[in-house]
């Protein structure tokens, strides 16, 4: 992505977009506590603890979105790493354990 300035010049061509289409079925359902959509009964609106399942989660990878939950974004912590110790910033990394969405 290039960013404009005010004067229609590039400002920076150092940006990128990820959009993450696909979805893992990782969820524990049996052992997260989740509020299903009223709407779309397929989705989750509301997460109290949220358990995933690794195992069930693609080896390549490292940055996706869940079945039932597609609106967050995982990213495995070798990825979150690599990204804070290359300098990124405007990212904010939630740890899985203290997780919640209301």
């Amino acid at each position: 992505v290039k960013i404009l300035n005010h004067k229609n010049r590039i400002a920076s061509d150092e940006y990128y977009i990820v959009h993450q289409v696909g979805t893992q079925d990782c969820i524990d359902l049996k052992h997260s506590v989740v509020t299903w959509n009223k709407i779309n009964p397929d989705q989750i609106s509301s997460v109290k603890s949220l358990i995933l399942e690794e195992a069930r989660v693609q080896r390549e990878a490292s940055l996706f979105r869940a079945k039932h939950l597609p609106s967050v974004i995982f990213i495995r912590q070798d990825l979150a790493t690599k990204i804070e110790e290359a300098g990124f910033t405007g990212i904010v990394f939630k740890n899985i354990e203290t997780f919640t969405q209301v």
